[in-house]
């Protein structure tokens, strides 16, 4: 890069600092320098999204319900309804009305996504 290219952007850079951004916000009375200061920063809340296959399975008098061609056992009481199995490539969640009962241990041979 040619010397006078080099001396014209520091002279920018230094131009800039005493000019650029020095407006103050008409509502905060802040600059923007003051206003994104590291500690007027807050992270981001962490929002947990439920990504997993979801899906409604019947279960039969035998007592299985069939989730991706595999069969999965639940207690005699939810036989003929339906419930909501969740699965992704680690675990299998079979959940009824009033909440999760069942979380069976899933290997990468019985699950394919």
């Amino acid at each position: 890069m040619p010397k006078m290219a080099r001396e014209s952007e520091k002279m920018a850079a230094v131009g800039s600092s005493k000019v650029a951004h020095q407006r103050r916000h008409r509502e905060t009375g802040q600059t923007l320098e003051e206003h994104f200061s590291p500690e007027c920063l807050q992270p981001i809340p962490t929002i947990h999204l439920d990504y997993r296959n979801s899906v409604d399975a019947l279960v039969h008098k035998d007592l299985r319900l069939c989730f991706h061609g595999n069969r999965y056992c639940v207690p005699p009481r939810y036989v003929g309804r339906q419930l909501t199995v969740k699965a992704d490539s680690s675990s299998v969640t079979i959940t009824a009305v009033r909440g999760k009962f069942c979380e069976p241990p899933v290997t990468h041979s019985t699950f394919e996504s």
